[in-house]
Order: C-alpha cells, then structure tokens, then sequence
C-alpha cells in the first residue's frame, strides 16, 4: 500500500499534466481555426494567447482577462488524424479561418514612430525655436543699447528676453514629456503581451 502523500502528490501531477495537454491540444486546434462558434472561453493575463488591447476587468479575480472562441471538441482519434496532416510542433497553419477574439478593434492605419503625433512634434519645435529666437534677439538688444550707452534698457531687454523664453522653452520639454510618456507607455504594454 502506498502513502497517501505520495499518493496525493502523483494524482495532482498528473492533473496538471492532463490539464496541460489540454491547453496544448486546444491551443493547436484554435491556431488551425478549429473553433466551437458556440463557445467562449476567457484567457486571463499570464496565459498564453493573452492580448491586453482587449482586456476586460473581472472584479471577481481581479484580473485582466479576453474573450475567445474555444476549440471545437474532437475525440482523441480525431485529434491524432488532425495531428498527421497537422503536426503540433510545425508552424501553425490555417485550414478554415483565422483566429478570432470576441470585442476586437482592428487598427486599419499602422501607426510608426515618425508619424505619431505629428501636431504635437510640430508644436514642440516651434515653441523650441522661438524660445531661442527670443534668446538671441534679448542678446542682441543688450549688445545694441550698450553700445549706445543705454546699458539700463539693454539690462531690462534680456531679462525680458528670459522671462519670455523660459515658459516657451518650458512648454516644449513638457510636450516632449508627453511624448516620451506615450512612447514608454505603449512599449510596456507590448512587453506584457
């Protein structure tokens, strides 16, 4: 007779292990577009297949999950006929449609890092140059009034010039914050996927 925690420990492992081939054998007939149209199944972040540009929150596990079709049921001599033609460990094939989740947005234009943002790019070079116009011209006003004995006025006129350039040159690092906060942001939502 054996020991129960022996025993325990074989049926949870295999278990995990019959669960896993589960995933596995679904996850090979969804990607040859085998799906049951009756069935959802969800894929909570952590899992394969997880995509979080359609997440959906559940307050209950308090998790990230999608919705996706499930695979079609087979029986196990189905599934070895499939895995003749169709072998899990070869590139992923489709015979009938391709993969499909449920509340997917389809991005139609493809948006590359020169073209993101455009307005806002424009903007931040703008208000960059006329800082710095604002700079040179402050200078050049000191140099001319002092030239012309005017040393108070030429004083006066580059305080001016950086009260004035400041906010601008302040308001073009902000929008580049903007920016690079986007940027950051999207590059960890791809490194999650």
């Amino acid at each position: 007779m054996k020991n129960e925690k022996v025993e325990n420990l074989i049926k949870k492992e295999k278990e995990r292990l019959d669960a896993s081939k589960k995933q596995m054998r679904d996850k090979h007939l969804i990607s040859l577009g085998l799906n049951d149209e009756t069935k959802i199944i969800r894929i909570y972040k952590g899992e394969d297949g997880y995509n979080p540009d359609n997440a959906v929150y559940d307050k209950e596990k308090k998790k990230y999950y999608i919705e996706t079709l499930a695979a079609l049921d087979v029986t196990d001599e189905e599934y070895e006929e499939i895995c003749k033609y169709y072998s899990p460990t070869q590139p992923e094939k489709e015979i009938t449609k391709p993969k499909t989740t449920l509340n997917t947005v389809t991005e139609v234009t493809s948006n590359t890092e020169s073209d993101k943002y455009t307005a806002l790019n424009v903007y931040m070079k703008y208000f960059s140059v006329l800082g710095y116009i604002v700079i040179i011209a402050g200078i050049g006003s000191l140099i001319f009034f002092i030239s012309e004995r005017q040393t108070i006025i030429g004083v006066i006129s580059i305080i001016a010039s950086f009260i004035i350039a400041i906010p601008l040159l302040a308001f073009s690092n902000l929008l580049q914050v903007f920016i690079d906060i986007e940027h950051n942001t999207r590059n960890m939502l791809k490194k999650n996927m």
